[in-house]
């Protein structure tokens, strides 16, 4: 992968960047409320936050990390989008990664050994599924120690799906300034990689590769050839937003909606919530707010907006 540092490094910011502190919260979409707050919680070891409400999440339960960062698990039934690299990654220690994985085996959840094309990803990873099949990702951490239990410390990254990767681009590097950390399908090593994952030789990670139809000659036939899936990850302060390219059809939410899940809560200042709403107003997106909530709320104020591969944000100010 290109380092930041390349004088090859292909993308840069327009303007002066948006500060962004971190992931706050990742809101899921879940069909029974009470189901998946109980796998968070008795499986994953996130502790229940039955004192946080958050607006324009309908009937909900909120859970925390260790860290303070919160899951938020939506009543959201319907359809979903295909996983093409959609996931929440969660960083856990050595300790807890073990008793999780044992306590979720033994309730019949299967777990998946990927590997990824980032450095930060290659070391003691596994995968498995939500009830509601939101993919989770475990990536090792020793941030909070092993004295602090078996439970999951933080959110590290989320991945989410772009229907075209120079569209995310522009916005979340060129507008609001967000440091590129990864690229992946830029270099001839991530092609020959790909090669060695269609031959069977490596078990990747979902949204990771993708089978492109070649041109031929014969009538009828369509022969594929192994690639990599373009791979964009940006910094978000202490977490990190992996966009992947989609490599199918999905249908995009209604494009006056502003407001849904799944979502995701990037922390910024009170300060930067105008600069963010005058920078989606220049790229054509639309934004809404900002919205000003009660006491109940863990966030005094959100800017709501999406991307144009229909991926929900919410730029949160904490109390």
């Amino acid at each position: 992968m290109l380092s930041p540092s390349s004088t090859a490094f292909p993308f840069r910011p327009a303007l002066e960047p948006i500060v962004v502190d971190g992931i706050d919260y990742v809101a899921l979409a879940v069909a029974d409320v009470e189901r998946a707050a109980t796998f968070y919680c008795e499986l994953l070891g996130f502790a229940p936050d039955r004192s946080s409400q958050l607006p324009h999440a309908g009937d909900h339960a909120v859970v925390q990390a260790k860290s303070g960062q919160r899951v938020v698990l939506c009543r959201a039934p319907g359809d979903k989008p295909p996983d093409m690299g959609r996931h929440t990654a969660y960083g856990v220690s050595p300790h807890a990664r073990e008793s999780i994985v044992e306590r979720i085996m033994r309730a019949g959840v299967a777990v998946h050994d990927y590997q990824e094309d980032r450095n930060a990803e290659r070391s003691e990873n596994c995968y498995f599924y939500d009830p509601d099949e939101n993919r989770v990702q475990f990536i090792r951490t020793t941030a909070f120690g092993e004295e602090r239990g078996a439970g999951v410390s933080s959110i590290d990254h989320v991945g989410i799906q772009a229907v075209d990767l120079e569209w995310e681009e522009d916005l979340y590097v060129g507008l609001l300034g967000l440091p590129v950390t990864d690229l992946v399908g830029w270099r001839t090593e991530d092609y020959k990689r790909a090669v060695r994952w269609g031959e069977g030789q490596q078990d990747m990670a979902p949204g990771t590769r993708r089978w492109d139809k070649r041109y031929s000659t014969a009538f009828g036939r369509s022969p594929t050839i192994a690639r990599p899936n373009m791979q964009l990850f940006v910094s978000t302060g202490a977490q990190t937003l992996g966009i992947f390219l989609d490599y199918a059809f999905y249908q995009l939410p209604p494009e006056e909606q502003i407001i849904g899940v799944p979502r995701i809560g990037l922390t910024v200042a009170e300060r930067e919530l105008a600069a963010i709403e005058e920078r989606f107003t220049h790229a054509k997106l639309l934004s809404d707010g900002p919205h000003w909530h009660p006491p109940a709320s863990p966030y005094a104020a959100s800017l709501y907006a999406r991307d144009r591969g229909g991926n929900f944000l919410d730029f949160c100010v904490k109390r």
